[in-house]
Formats: structure tokens, sequence, C-alpha cells
């Protein structure tokens, strides 16, 4: 079993976000991206990070791009925070998955599909808020820190998965009395988002959806989750059976998920 103190001291593990990153942020949040591309060169590991995340396919670019001016101009300055997070994240995934089957690779891909999926989602759903299109770059994080509890306890996971076949979810909330969720909150936390994000990730795991426009957008990110998980990277990782969420949405609000998602991977 998983104690309080345990989890809290594997989130005190995480690290906080570092000077440079954090001047990055500063800038973007005054708009000059330009400081922000200047900040950023002196770092050759974020660059390369940078680089190799603005260059894949799903974001359409033809030409490869490596210059950083070049780079925080086209991706503007929502985008250019999200893919800083997700930078961030990479510093403290597992360098070697060992509960799902996962890659350095396949997880920079999964962080890029999910920023732009989620970017697509809450522009069709009219939705202006900064911090809520960053919020989609914890639960990446989040799934890693995942790995990391469960592979010191597989005396435990693997049984239950073999035997039982109960989700990783329902694993980890009986062994620590916390959902999958409720870690991402703490990872939050951490990196000091504020509380009405904290509470919109909450949310994302509560099974009541409402129609107002916090709720569709809580609503809209619970059906990508159960999307991504669905492809096939992400079903051989092991990934589909990590929720058990119930299908509780309209079929006209599945339509028009599924209409955004084709329409914007065309």
């Amino acid at each position: 079993m998983l104690t309080c103190e345990q989890i809290e001291s594997y989130v005190a593990s995480i690290p906080s976000l570092s000077k440079n990153v954090r001047e990055c942020l500063k800038y973007l949040d005054d708009g000059n991206l330009g400081l922000c591309a200047d900040t950023a060169s002196h770092d050759k590991a974020l660059m390369f990070y940078l680089a190799s995340i603005v260059n894949k396919p799903i974001f359409g670019f033809r030409n490869d791009i490596s210059n950083p001016r070049q780079i925080f101009s086209i991706l503007g300055v929502v985008r250019a925070k999200q893919i800083l997070y997700s930078y961030y994240i990479s510093l403290i995934t597992p360098k070697k998955w060992e509960v799902f089957d996962f890659s350095t690779q396949k997880f920079q891909d999964f962080q890029a599909r999910l920023i732009f999926k989620w970017e697509k989602i809450l522009k069709s759903l009219n939705i202006e808020n900064e911090e809520l299109s960053m919020a989609v770059t914890i639960i990446p994080a989040s799934l890693a820190f995942c790995d990391m509890l469960f592979r010191d306890m597989l005396d435990i996971v693997l049984p239950l998965r073999e035997v039982k076949q109960i989700s990783y979810e329902e694993i980890l909330y009986k062994t620590s009395q916390k959902t999958f969720f409720d870690i991402c909150a703490l990872v939050a936390k951490k990196w000091d988002f504020s509380t009405d994000i904290v509470d919109f990730i909450v949310d994302v795991g509560n099974k009541e959806v409402k129609s107002d426009e916090k709720h569709l957008a809580v609503a809209y990110l619970r059906m990508l989750l159960l999307q991504e998980m669905s492809t096939p990277t992400m079903m051989q990782g092991g990934f589909n059976d990590f929720f058990e969420f119930e299908l509780d949405f309209s079929e006209e609000m599945l339509g028009n998920f599924f209409k955004l998602i084709e329409k914007n991977l065309a």
C-alpha cells in the first residue's frame, strides 16, 4: 500500500520549474517572444526538444525549423507555453519505462498529439483561456509519475492485472486512495497552476457532465483521453487499460467530438 507520506515524497522529488524555464514563461506572459527565444537559445537541451516537437508531422510544417526566434514566432505564446511545460515533463520521465511498454519517442509523440488536439478542441468550443490550454500538459506528466509509483510495487500490480484484470487507475486507488486525477492535481500544484486548473483536472475524473462551458471542456478532455488511449501505440503500451471512464456522453456530443478530430487530422 502507498501511504500519503510516500506519495508526498514522490511529488517532492519532482523538480520545480528551473530558472531558465521560469524566465521563458515570464517573457511569454509579457508577450515577448523574441526575449523568450533568446533565453531558450542558451539551453541546448531545451532547443533540441523544442525543435523535435515542432517538427513532428502533426504540426504540419513542411520544412525543418531550428532557429529559436523562428520556432517561437511560429508557435505563438500559448503553444510555446504548452511545449515549455512539455519539455520540463520530459526531464522527469523515465529513461526506461518499466510498467508500460513505452519509450521517450512515443512519449513525445503523445505529448505533441495532446497539445495539437486540445488546442483545436478549445478553439472549436470558442474557449479562450490560456491557462486551460496548459492543463493538458499535466496528463503526460502524471502518467510518467504513475509508472514511477507502480514500478515500486510490481508485486501487487502484476497479480491484480493478471488475475482480476482491473484497470491501473483502480489499482492506484486501491493502493493509495487517490485517483489518477488526484495525482494530476498534485503535479499541477507543484508547478503552481491556479486553483481553477487544479479543480478542472479533478473534475475530468468525475462522472457528472454538465452543459456549462467549463464542464463541456471537461467532457471533451475526457473524450480526448479515451480516444488517445485507444490508439494502436497507446494500446500496445498498455494504456488502454488505465482508465475506466463511463461513456456518459450523448450521441451528439460524441459525434461532434469525432468530427472535430477527423477534420483536424485529415
